[in-house]
């Protein structure tokens, strides 16, 4: 930063053959403090001085130097100089008034017009170098700040700042451009390349939980947006909008409407129809499907009443799945292995449409619509059930029912007559004569299945057999399990029969020798 610090002197004079009117360093016989003892040097005045040759005659000329060397002869140079400064402002060189100087001629530091520029007028406007501190508050008619370079007082930002009320129009930013933009134009803040891009309500990323902003000017790609982001406050570069309206992101990109686009996400209130108070949405606050799902009201959430309390309820834990079908709510499903979309049940087949039952449809859907099925948990929104009651997969495909289907499947209990726990637990099937019968031959499913059989070995023959048989492929040949009597003497024997089978495999009962009947025949299916 330039310096500037008065200095007195002797009066000089200049040495040897003096100076030519371009010379830009002056050699003085000696350049000395009033003392006559004490030599000069840059460091008195700072980092420029002022001096006058021939003062006081018609070849009187303004000079400034910006170095000192003190020579070992005792003389000193002066370097830097600039020649012919004019005597009325702007002070600058004007090479007219630079003249030849003799030998001997006198210079002298004195005050000529262009040194008191240096110092600051009361009256004019001047732009004011280095730090001044002030042992006052400086004072102003004015009082308060009013306009953007008004002086501000500490206690005057202490007062508005802590607590106080702070006017201020708007929050701007530097921004750059990711696309063309122009002013007015709503955009958001894309993170990845850390530019500027247009707002669209057709794309939620580039209007929900984004920064959004209003150009203040033009912007191409990868340039700097003019005049910068308003991210808060004021815009003046709307046009057609009535006062007092809600304005929203709009479908167009990078407009401003006051109808809602696909995603309703507001921006601020018209405060003229050229001005916006700009207040937008960010990311701290719920998305537009979120406040959506505020609105509900009490009962059954649905897709028009999503707002849960305990007053309505929603607990059973649900996956998405692609159905297979077309499917009702409330109707039970199971996943097909072949293409892994569930159809609905049906406990008329002992294969996977009850084995691999998963839960109760909570939406409704078309084949390859990805819906919600309750897989575990309370599922409401149901008619016609028996609270209290035990619910099976039933004959009617989809369906369930408080009477188990031809083939076992329990899959929950009735809370209301709207309500279900859906239990998705080991399937225990209760096959008796003439279901199950000896010397005829089954297929087990997809999963283990627990077999236990009471046989009656009843007397007439010298020894009373039952062989359970099971294989890979038709016919089971493989005696797993046999139960014998050891005498004709016996009657009415009664033994049991328990096995596992592995899935797919065939089995069957058949008789060894003698006479055996089926008691009991149960089956559990080990799939949880």
């Amino acid at each position: 930063m330039a310096t500037f610090t008065p200095v007195q002197a002797q009066k000089m004079t200049l040495s040897g053959s003096g100076a030519t009117a371009t010379a830009t360093s002056i050699v003085l016989t000696s350049m000395k403090q009033i003392d006559g003892s004490t030599t000069l040097t840059m460091a008195d005045f700072g980092s420029i001085g002022y001096g006058v040759l021939e003062p006081g005659t018609s070849r009187e000329e303004t000079i400034s130097f910006t170095g000192i060397t003190q020579n070992a002869s005792g003389t000193a140079t002066l370097t830097g100089v600039t020649r012919g400064l004019k005597f009325v402002s702007d002070y600058t060189q004007d090479t007219a008034l630079r003249q030849a100087h003799a030998g001997g001629t006198i210079f002298i530091l004195t005050n000529p017009s262009v040194y008191y520029n240096e110092f600051v007028t009361k009256k004019n406007q001047e732009n004011i170098a280095g730090v001044k501190t002030f042992t006052t508050i400086p004072k102003t008619s004015a009082g308060d700040p009013i306009a953007d370079e008004d002086l501000v007082r500490k206690k005057y930002v202490d007062d508005n700042v802590a607590g106080g009320t702070v006017s201020h129009n708007k929050v701007v930013v530097a921004g750059t451009a990711g696309v063309t933009i122009a002013a007015g134009e709503l955009i958001y803040f894309d993170a990845t390349d850390d530019e500027w891009k247009l707002c669209d309500a057709d794309l939620t990323a580039t209007v929900d939980r984004v920064l959004l902003g209003i150009a203040q000017g033009s912007g191409i790609d990868g340039g700097a947006i003019t005049d910068g982001v308003l991210l808060y406050g004021i815009d003046d570069n709307q046009s057609g909008m009535t006062i007092g309206d809600t304005m929203y992101a709009s479908n167009t990109a990078g407009a401003i409407a006051s109808t809602a686009g696909t995603i309703e996400v507001e921006v601020g209130i018209a405060k003229s129809a050229t001005e916006l108070y700009f207040s937008p949405r960010y990311a701290s606050t719920p998305k537009a499907d979120e406040i959506d799902a505020m609105a509900g009201t009490s009962g059954t959430p649905s897709s028009t009443n999503k707002f849960v309390t305990e007053d309505d309820p929603e607990y059973g834990k649900f996956e998405k799945f692609i159905f297979g079908e077309t499917i009702a709510v409330g109707e039970a499903v199971y996943l097909k292995a072949s293409d892994q979309k569930v159809y609905k049940t049906d406990a008329s087949f002992d294969d996977e449409r009850i084995h691999s039952f998963v839960g109760i449809a909570k939406e409704a859907g078309d084949a390859d619509e990805t819906k919600k099925v309750v897989v575990s948990g309370i599922i409401t929104g149901l008619s016609g059930l028996t609270a209290g009651s035990r619910y099976y997969l039933s004959d009617t495909a989809g369906a369930i029912a408080t009477t188990p289907g031809t083939y076992k499947k329990h899959v929950g209990i009735a809370t209301l007559t709207t309500a279900l726990i859906v239990q998705n637990q080991a399937n225990f099937s209760d096959f008796g004569a003439p279901v199950r019968a000896k010397d005829t031959e089954y297929q087990n499913g997809n999963n283990w299945r627990m077999i236990m059989v009471t046989v009656n070995l009843s007397s007439g023959a010298a020894v009373n057999q039952a062989l359970l048989k099971i294989g890979v492929a038709s016919p089971a040949a493989t005696v797993i399990s046999r139960v014998s009597s050891d005498s004709s003497t016996v009657s009415n024997d009664f033994s049991q029969i328990a096995v596992m089978i592995p899935p797919k495999y065939y089995y069957k009962l058949v008789t060894g020798s003698g006479t055996i009947v089926v008691g009991y025949w149960y089956e559990i299916d080990l799939r949880w």
